[in-house]
């Protein structure tokens, strides 16, 4: 009796540390993977450095954290910027 109680009770917290474990690795990836690597700006006559300050998104940011609406609104308030679209890839680079 004893010993199928103890079994339980060490199956219960094997199972709770890799449950810990998993949830860990799933937010340390999520952070390092899915953040902003890198911003390239494509059009003429504009200056990248003041549409990526204009846009708000800086290096590290989550890319979960981009809100296209957001982006837009800030870039056409400058009154000389219109955004055509945001482009997000695997690598990180935001377009």
């Amino acid at each position: 009796m004893r010993r199928k109680n103890n079994d339980r009770i060490v199956g219960v917290m094997l199972l709770t540390v890799v449950s810990l474990l998993i949830v860990l690795a799933l937010v340390v990836l999520r952070g390092r993977l899915f953040c902003i690597r890198s911003i390239a700006v494509q059009g003429e006559g504009v200056v990248e450095e003041e549409v990526i300050r204009a846009s708000g998104l800086t290096i590290g940011m989550p890319l979960s954290a981009i809100s296209e609406d957001d982006v837009r609104t800030r870039i056409e308030a400058t009154g000389q910027l219109r955004l055509e679209r945001i482009a997000s890839e695997r690598s990180g680079a935001v377009v």
